[in-house]
């Protein structure tokens, strides 16, 4: 589950698309703070682009 990126809270998928659309960009490296097996954790990953439907 996503907790946050960078510094922006997600709550739910709205907020989550939002954060992506407006706050980063394809190649841009960012911290996710996830929830995986009850551990809250940091993980940096590098955004890529979305495919061409």
């Amino acid at each position: 589950m996503i907790l946050a990126i960078g510094g922006s809270e997600i709550d739910n998928t709205d907020e989550l698309s939002r954060v992506l659309a407006l706050e980063t960009r394809p190649g841009q490296t960012v911290p996710i703070r996830v929830l995986r097996d009850g551990e809250e954790i940091v993980v940096d990953v590098t955004l890529g682009t979305l495919p061409d439907a």
